[in-house]
């Protein structure tokens, strides 16, 4: 019996250590994006980073809910949706059409798989200069 109670000890013992050191885990969680945003703040209040790059984060809460409030905000989100929506579907129709017509005909998939294969080890970040250049940095290159 006493072997048992001291097992019991154990184990309870052993709980409120891992308890403990999952407290210290989820504070350390929390405590370093507050304490970075903390910093951020700090800065950009002494102008030791320029604030008009980086704002202090109270301002940037301030614009939020005065940009919500007025509605100006919803209208650049429905705008910022409309281009990320029509960019979306602007590549994926043609890649699943293609994609299709390559795996029912032969002779297609033949013409456009070296196409493909060459293009597909390049980053798409690497292409984005070549991008710029076709689309330019006008209104259509945003859809």
């Amino acid at each position: 019996m006493e072997e048992l109670s001291k097992a019991v000890e154990v184990e309870q013992e052993d709980l409120r250590r891992r308890q403990r050191n999952n407290r210290i885990k989820q504070l350390l969680t929390i405590s370093s994006p507050v304490l970075m945003l903390l910093i951020w703040e700090l800065l950009s209040r002494t102008a030791v980073i320029d604030p008009r790059f980086f704002p202090a984060p109270t301002l940037i809460i301030e614009t939020l809910f005065s940009m919500g409030a007025s509605g100006e905000l919803f209208e650049h989100v429905k705008v910022s949706l409309i281009r990320i929506l029509s960019g979306f579907l602007l590549g994926v129709i043609p890649a699943i059409t293609l994609g299709l017509i390559m795996g029912m005909y032969s002779s297609i998939r033949h013409f456009f798989s070296p196409l493909i294969m060459a293009l597909m080890p390049i980053p798409t970040l690497a292409m984005l200069p070549i991008i710029l250049i076709i689309f330019g940095i006008g209104e259509f290159s945003k859809w």
